[in-house]
């Protein structure tokens, strides 16, 4: 998981709303670190630094939206995004 951005962040890449992003996070269904919701940082192995904000990988993401995307406009979209975002 070295491409770890905010939630905040992947859903203004993806145009997704930041709920459907953490949803997809807390059910297991991209990879990323789940800070909670108390607030309190935790300490993550990203260099022993502080994270505040749940982040999302943007490859698990971009291959979740590919599985389930329908049309060939979407999955041109999120390969597209996938590109931009490496």
């Amino acid at each position: 998981m070295k491409d770890l951005i905010t939630v905040k962040h992947a859903a203004s890449l993806f145009s997704l709303k930041r709920e459907h992003i953490n949803n997809y996070l807390h059910s297991g269904k991209v990879e990323g670190i789940l800070v909670g919701s108390t607030g309190h940082p935790r300490a993550t192995s990203l260099h022993g630094r502080l994270v505040y904000h749940n982040l999302v990988s943007v490859e698990s993401l971009a291959n979740y939206l590919l599985s389930r995307s329908r049309s060939e406009g979407a999955r041109e979209f999120v390969s597209k995004v996938k590109l931009l975002a490496a």
